[in-house]
């Protein structure tokens, strides 16, 4: 069976124990995001397809032994390294932002003399 990663819960697992299935595991599941977050580039390897590496990892998550096959691309990589640039950026520029805010509501409005 092939499902999307809608399928992928400890329940429905369970059931299909017996079974032989393929699905994408979500980064909600919590283990999934420490083994991704754990994983050092060093331990994908090469595939035969340009931009590609990958590793396989085993898990037991729903009590059902798993092999998880963990696909990574250049492309991605990439990717990831410009939104996370961009997102620093942003959240900088929202604190300055509110920074100026808070700075101008507690300076006092400059008057003319005369």
């Amino acid at each position: 069976m092939v499902a999307d990663s809608a399928l992928y819960s400890a329940a429905n697992i369970a059931l299909m124990k017996e079974m032989k299935w393929l699905c994408r595991v979500p980064l909600t599941v919590g283990y999934a995001k420490q083994i991704i977050s754990d994983l050092a580039l060093g331990e994908f390897a090469k595939s035969e397809i340009d931009g590609y590496s990958f590793v396989v990892k085993t898990s037991n998550y729903g009590d059902v032994k798993q092999r998880w096959l963990i696909v990574e691309s250049e492309q991605r990589l990439a990717n990831r390294h410009q939104t996370t640039l961009l997102h620093k950026y942003s959240r900088q520029k929202r604190h300055r932002a509110r920074s100026c805010k808070r700075y101008q509501s507690k300076s006092s409005p400059v008057t003319k003399m005369q």
